[in-house]
């Protein structure tokens, strides 16, 4: 641990004096290898995770191994929420893989479940990533699961706005198996008798 300790301060250290003091950019490769040897030590050192995620989540090219540091500090640190959420924070916006981002940030609403923002945050990326099914049974387990009045009448509005979405791209896919062609506005659904109206 304390040898985990001293590879954390120094790698601090060497990030602060070359991006604050000196104004250059420090070299990404011996932050990430240093902390990834310092995890190695002592896999539960999160001080190590935070500096990782802080200085490595703005390159692209270093989000597939700050997600491997990241990973195996989630699979020591079991109670964590903080890793599964900065790995779908990666996974979400730098690698604009939003399945794999709600996998990781329905692991962070379990760890925190008095969280209605990650709950919500997970359906939606799930729905951005055409899972609009995986959506509905995530929320559906989560009013299931909640005690709070407020937060089922949070996610009661959102399973309803997933639903409608759902009912909605059947009737375009029963649209276009009928007419072999897609609709070109909602209204040709109403005027081919697919849907009596608009929701």
């Amino acid at each position: 641990e304390l040898l985990a300790e001293i590879i954390f301060f120094k790698t601090e250290f060497y990030f602060g004096e070359k991006s604050g003091w000196r104004r250059e950019t420090p070299e990404l490769r011996r932050i990430y290898d240093a902390l990834n040897k310092a995890t190695d030590l002592d896999p539960y050192n999160m001080d190590c995770y935070y500096l990782a995620q802080g200085t490595l989540s703005w390159v692209t090219p270093a989000i597939p191994y700050l997600n491997k540091l990241l990973e195996k500090g989630a699979k020591h640190r079991t109670w964590d929420w903080y890793l599964p959420y900065f790995l779908s924070m990666n996974y979400y916006f730098q690698l604009k893989d939003p399945i794999k981002a709600a996998k990781y940030l329905r692991e962070a609403a379990r760890l925190k479940p008095t969280s209605e923002l990650f709950a919500s945050l997970t359906a939606r990326m799930f729905y951005e990533g055409n899972q609009t099914e995986a959506a509905i049974e995530y929320l559906e387990s989560m009013i299931k699961e909640t005690t709070n009045p407020l937060l089922r009448k949070k996610f009661l509005k959102r399973l309803k706005a997933l639903e409608t979405i759902k009912f909605l791209d059947n009737a375009l896919s029963l649209y276009e198996k009928k007419f072999k062609r897609k609709a070109n506005k909602l209204e040709d659904l109403v005027e081919a008798n697919i849907l009596r109206a608009i929701p």
